[in-house]
């Protein structure tokens, strides 16, 4: 069974509303006289789909909602799976049920991460998630969603009207974000950039890191050599950020939530640029979206362990020592650092 949504547009909240509402409310009235005379699942799977994007357009939430968690209990394979449940949130993030929205996010996330997903499916999702992010307010979360929506979508030659979509998206949360980079993109990672990204941390570590650190220090930390097993669990799994200029990452900042004695936390386990984009605002950038992510997921603490070299910058941002120099021990030699933190209110 083949359908078709009728025209639709985009304002400037990135909402979709239909161009002519006597043609949807036909549409939607032909969906309900289907399903009545099928008995058909695979069909009715289909219609379901169709009619709870139509209503959902049509500001009709509750329909909308019924037919898609009818689609989704009919969904087997992961990727239909994923698309029902990104449908699913669409609807509640439209009706301010934010927690709800996020939850299914997080079960596409997973199918995501465990499935052999194509990139088209991939870069829905993140296209989507950078709605659920500039429905709520968060303009810098929702651009870095929507940079490496494009990103894949580019990459892939996606249909011109999708690149069109997510270029929209990108200009409107741009405008409303205030933070503004020259030749600078800085997005959510991706497993391919897993490489590059330790190519920039043992670039920022030998480059930047060796004025405050000792050689013997810089050659057991910033030597060591790529290993996917170390990189991609976070990239997967946590909020990680990578900044780009020219198309080659040249920084990215890695931050993993925990829960422990009732309160929601984070570590930032890496933040690291190179002497390309050092000067140029974007650690400024990274740190302002960590905070924002926070925000977005009630994170109350922030820790670290800075570096020497650091120290400083984190200081600028309201982190706090709470011990002695101390660190990790590589290869017999003490890698130095400060333990940091931030209580966010």
């Amino acid at each position: 069974m083949i359908l078709e949504l009728p025209p639709y547009k985009f304002d400037s909240s990135l909402n979709d509303y239909p161009v002519d509402n006597e043609e949807w409310s036909a549409f939607i009235m032909n969906l309900l006289e289907k399903l009545r005379i099928t008995s058909d699942i695979q069909k009715n799977l289909v219609i379901y789909e169709y009619l709870g994007m139509a209503l959902r357009t049509a500001r009709r939430f509750d329909e909308a909602e019924l037919y898609l968690s009818k689609a989704l209990a009919l969904s087997e394979s992961p990727s239909k799976k994923i698309q029902n449940l990104i449908r699913l949130a669409h609807v509640y993030q439209w009706e301010k049920e934010f927690s709800k929205a996020k939850a299914l996010f997080d079960q596409a996330r997973y199918l995501i991460n465990e499935n052999d997903i194509s990139e088209k499916l991939k870069s829905a999702y993140h296209q989507h998630l950078g709605k659920f992010y500039f429905d709520q307010g968060y303009m810098g979360l929702a651009v870095t969603e929507f940079e490496l929506a494009l990103n894949i979508r580019t990459t892939i030659k996606a249909p011109q009207d999708q690149i069109e979509s997510t270029t929209l998206s990108l200009i409107e949360a741009k405008k409303k974000w205030p933070i503004v980079l020259n030749n600078i993109v800085i997005r959510r990672a991706q497993i391919s950039d897993a490489e590059a990204i330790h190519n920039a941390h043992m670039e920022s570590i030998n480059e930047i890191c060796v004025k405050d650190h000792t050689s013997d220090e810089i050659r057991v930390w910033g030597g060591r050599t790529f290993d996917p097993a170390i990189r991609l669990p976070g990239i997967q799994n946590q909020f990680y950020l990578v900044a780009e200029s020219n198309g080659i990452i040249e920084g990215f900042c890695q931050l993993k939530t925990s829960f422990k004695d009732n309160l929601k936390s984070a570590h930032l386990f890496g933040f690291y640029i190179t002497p390309k984009i050092l000067k140029k605002r974007v650690g400024d950038a990274l740190m302002q979206l960590v905070f924002e992510y926070c925000e977005s997921e009630n994170i109350k603490l922030i820790t670290l362990k800075s570096s020497i070299t650091s120290f400083g910058f984190y200081q600028k941002y309201g982190f706090i020592q709470t011990g002695e120099l101390t660190g990790l021990i590589r290869e017999g030699v003490m890698i130095r650092c400060y333990p940091m933190r931030k209580e966010i209110k």
